[in-house]
């Protein structure tokens, strides 16, 4: 099902579009996100369960996309990963952490970091946890060791998305709109093992900064029962605040 023979298409294609007449594509609108310059925070008491988002601005999609792919993968993706190993088995600080780089975005870029705090620890703690393990990137940097590890995961991430036709497809479509070019999808394997330690530890000194973080914090007040939801005729505190 959904085989196409030109013999037969062409000519319907033809018959019913062929007497439109050509005309210039407009040019594609394009977006620019300002920089930002300080650490912003939103924190929302609900009550529900604890949780920790750390959003950094990134640059859209380039070169600089897959390094902070790597650095992603290399901060949770694993158990022997630095955030997993540090916060959720060495110091019990969080039951969970996963960090992502944006989807690839064309016109704007986001890297995540989200946690969940392990009782009674708090919100604050695994924030001020997670920094440390950021600083302590930014500074000492990633062995080869590392540096390879996350590319193999690189790959097979990679080989795993193209595996099935619906798989190749959509990243055939996402090479050429991200790159105008499909044939870029099978020269990415390149690109990442040609990303270098020193590369990592540039990009987490340049975007994984509080002057690029925005942070969320979902707490509950002391005593509050978890319920899914606010009870019905109350109001949830909400606070939002830029700070220097």
């Amino acid at each position: 099902m959904g085989d196409l023979y030109p013999a037969e298409v062409l000519p319907l294609i033809e018959r019913y579009f062929g007497d439109l007449p050509a005309r210039t594509l407009p040019l594609p609108p394009s977006w620019h996100e300002p920089e930002q310059a300080a650490l912003r925070r939103v924190n929302v008491n609900f009550p529900d369960e604890p949780e920790l988002a750390m959003l950094f601005q990134a640059p859209p999609y380039g070169p600089e996309t897959e390094v902070l792919s790597l650095v992603a993968s290399l901060l949770v993706n694993g158990r022997t990963s630095r955030l997993h190993k540090a916060l959720v088995e060495e110091q019990r600080i969080a039951t969970g952490i996963t960090s992502d780089t944006s989807w690839f975005l064309k016109h704007a870029g986001l890297f995540t970091i989200i946690g969940l705090p392990r009782s009674p620890h708090s919100v604050e703690e695994l924030e001020a946890g997670i920094w440390r393990e950021i600083e302590r990137l930014a500074s000492m940097g990633i062995s080869p060791a590392e540096l390879e590890r996350v590319q193999n995961q690189a790959e097979l991430a990679v080989a795993r998305e193209t595996r099935s036709n619906t798989g190749l497809a959509a990243q055939l479509a996402r090479a050429w709109d991200l790159n105008g070019d499909w044939r870029s999808l099978f020269t990415r394997q390149d690109r990442i093992r040609a990303i270098t330690p020193e590369a990592i530890r540039q990009a987490v000194q340049r975007y994984l900064i509080p002057a690029r973080c925005t942070i969320g914090r979902l707490t509950r007040a002391p005593g509050v029962p978890t319920a899914g939801g606010p009870p019905t005729g109350t109001t949830v505190p909400f606070e939002s605040r830029d700070l220097e």
